[in-house]
């Protein structure tokens, strides 16, 4: 009978344990882009939109990065997009395009991110004069990273939503 006691609480406490670590293992952060800058704005304004890469210290890092963009397009108009890691020998290789893949390489491989946190592309959208009044989502999606050797690293993708304010909010906000 002892012998029955001291395995049922041997099994709780591998239980226990195996709870733990898969709350442990459920609570990491994996590298992700996401879409942050602006979160409100009212018909005819422009909006300063990012394309951020999130990366804890321990992961590897990333030589290129690859994705979409998908937003709606009776809500914006991008009106502009700047390469933010051109200095750093980073290459656009496919533009930003609503529901097309965009495209990043470091093709020297100097200057890998190896930030936490780091904006690749800024993006300047026009809210439609016809944009419904509400919210509106950007989202990245499909996203593929690569490390120094070609290899793939595991991402997420991300979304950010956008406030479209009547004009009298607009003025008061």
């Amino acid at each position: 009978v002892d012998y029955i006691k001291e395995f049922k609480m041997k099994m709780k406490k591998v239980l226990i344990s195996l709870i733990f670590l898969f709350l442990l293992t459920t609570n990491v952060k994996a590298m992700s882009m996401a879409p942050t800058g602006t979160s409100k704005g009212g018909r005819g304004s422009d909006i300063e939109i990012y394309l951020t890469l999130n990366r804890t210290s321990s992961e590897k890092e990333v030589s290129g990065i690859d994705g979409v963009l998908s937003y709606d397009n009776n809500v914006l108009t991008l009106k502009s997009q700047s390469n933010l890691l051109a200095t750093s020998n980073w290459t656009e290789l496919s533009p930003v395009s609503n529901g097309e893949l965009f495209s990043y390489a470091n093709l020297s491989l100097n200057n890998l991110i190896k930030d936490t946190s780091k904006n690749i592309v800024k993006l300047t959208f026009t809210i439609n004069a016809n944009a419904a009044y509400g919210n509106t989502n950007l989202v990245v999606s499909n996203l593929n990273a690569t490390d120094i050797n070609g290899d793939s690293i595991a991402i997420t993708g991300g979304t950010h939503t956008l406030s479209i304010l009547s004009s009298i909010n607009t003025l008061s906000s």
